[in-house]
């Protein structure tokens, strides 16, 4: 005989003009909203135990998704904290201490070490003249490439770490353009130089 139909998780959801519909989960209408997922499955797991993994990803979620303004409110010491960095910056915050890092990397405050010189040197040399526009990163990339004759990680990690100091973070074309001429000149200087760590120099784990 045929089975019946059947669904583990059925949801009865709203939509903002107050229509109801079934869903397997709140995402499967309408806009994606992370953080409600994450409930969702934490609610039906099968095991009720919320271990460390799952509350750090929740955590995650809820502050990727915060507004400019509420993210502000996260962090009034940053006076000049603005909405084009947080666009940047938000989906590498996973605790509330990570905007203050992304803060001062992204202002260019600081130094960091990179050990390939070469792409750092071979960078400063292929900065597009000033000022810049939306065609920077692409004048820049494709000088850099042909200066340095490399291309994907060989090429992008050296330049992340001499940038942020990290290996993970915002898309570079984003850094490049947010940092801006000057602070991305100076950041590449310094760190051509330095011998020294920042102190926010570590990978994400």
């Amino acid at each position: 005989p045929r089975k019946p139909f059947e669904r583990k998780y059925v949801y009865w959801l709203e939509d903002r003009e107050g229509n109801g519909f079934f869903a397997d989960s709140p995402s499967t209408v309408g806009e994606k909203d992370p953080i409600q997922d994450m409930f969702f499955k934490l609610r039906n797991s099968e095991s009720a135990h919320f271990d460390q993994g799952q509350l750090s990803a929740l955590n995650s979620a809820f502050l990727q998704a915060m507004s400019f303004s509420d993210a502000k409110e996260k962090v009034p010491h940053l006076t000049d904290f603005t909405p084009q960095a947080w666009q940047v910056m938000h989906e590498n915050i996973h605790v509330i201490s990570d905007i203050t890092r992304w803060h001062h990397i992204l202002r260019g405050e600081g130094a960091f070490v990179c050990q390939d010189k070469a792409v750092v040197a071979a960078a400063l040399e292929a900065l597009p003249e000033e000022p810049w526009d939306e065609t920077g990163w692409q004048t820049f990339l494709q000088r850099l490439k042909a200066a340095t004759d490399r291309k994907g990680k060989a090429l992008f990690m050296p330049l992340r770490m001499a940038l942020t100091g990290l290996d993970f973070g915002p898309k570079l074309p984003d850094i490049f353009h947010l940092m801006g001429a000057a602070a991305v000149r100076a950041r590449l200087t310094q760190t051509l130089a330095t011998e020294t760590t920042f102190e926010g120099q570590n990978t994400h784990g």
